[in-house]
């Protein structure tokens, strides 16, 4: 696919990849977006890599492109936490956008290119997001193409953004975030970290009424399934934790629709399909309903409706 950029570009774009003991998927990520800025012409930007797995992560191919390129900064760092990173560098970085990738995700060549026409064409946005696609764990095999949808957005709203997305931007390799928009004060409780989403809902949080958000239709990054970095307990960070976070964004301008159209989508999505896997499987458990019942009737009545829904699936279905 040919892409014209459509001005002359002087956007300015700083890239962060956290990397913890995943040496050859980290090089074939700053391969990929060495590629991209050369394909896309990008005058000025700069590729900050923290690795936090005691220098486990360098290699000397590595340590040559690093040479080789001073916009490339490699550093040992401590461990923090990948939530942690990811927030400490949206709330620092001096470029005109912010890009964090996963270590492990690939970026089309077309990518920054794309990103690029689109901050251009709509007049630079406070968010450009850009779709991504399932791949294999070796990047080689597609699984799923344009996950995110198939018609490009521009001028959405922070609720259409929430309403449309929800945590479908959490990975964070498709966010494109311009500077400032980030808010510094905003304090992720103890319990958000447990989500796995506490940058995410930063990002939400942080957006005002008048915010610009562009969505780029075009696949620009490979994501890696099968590869998760985290373990995690499923039910904790989905069933208990999303909720909460879109339950907190009430408190940011956001509407009871927009939380209730989120919601429901996240959960049709995520908690029933998964359930119905699990029970075509004969894998599920009669407890993970209790904990739904547990964690999320309390505080809506919307939680009745799925719990009826998934008893009626589980009468039909076995």
């Amino acid at each position: 696919m040919n892409l014209k950029m459509d001005k002359n570009n002087n956007v300015s774009i700083s890239f962060f990849i956290l990397t913890y003991k995943r040496p050859k998927e980290l090089l074939e990520c700053i391969r990929s977006i060495l590629k991209s800025i050369r394909e896309a012409n990008l005058k000025k930007y700069k590729i900050f890599i923290s690795d936090q797995s005691n220098g486990e992560s360098s290699t000397a191919d590595l340590i040559a492109l690093t040479k080789n390129n001073s916009y490339l900064k490699y550093k040992i760092e401590k461990d923090i936490g990948i939530q942690n990173s990811w927030i400490n560098f949206y709330k620092s970085f001096d470029y005109d956008y912010g890009w964090v990738l996963s270590d492990d995700d690939v970026l089309e060549p077309l990518a920054i290119k794309c990103a690029l026409n689109t901050i251009n064409n709509d007049f630079m946005p406070d968010i450009c997001i850009l779709n991504y696609s399932h791949y294999s764990k070796d990047v080689k095999i597609l699984k799923k193409s344009g996950v995110l949808g198939k018609q490009n957005l521009k001028n959405l709203s922070k609720g259409k953004l929430l309403e449309r997305f929800h945590i479908h931007i959490g990975l964070p390799s498709n966010i494109v975030i311009r500077k400032d928009v980030f808010k510094k004060d905003i304090l992720p409780s103890k319990k958000m970290f447990t989500t796995e989403f506490a940058h995410l809902f930063i990002i939400y949080a942080s957006l005002t009424k008048n915010a610009k958000i562009s969505f780029n239709k075009i696949s620009c990054v490979r994501y890696r399934t099968g590869n998760a970095a985290v373990n995690y307990n499923w039910d904790e960070v989905f069933v208990e934790g999303v909720p909460f976070l879109l339950d907190k964004l009430l408190e940011f301008g956001y509407t009871y629709k927009n939380y209730i159209v989120a919601l429901t989508k996240f959960y049709f999505r995520y908690i029933i399909i998964d359930y119905l896997i699990k029970i075509k499987e004969n894998n599920f458990s009669y407890k993970r309903i209790f904990y739904i019942s547990k964690h999320n009737i309390i505080n809506s009545y919307f939680f009745i409706f799925i719990f009826i829904l998934i008893a009626l699936l589980l009468v039909f279905l076995i």
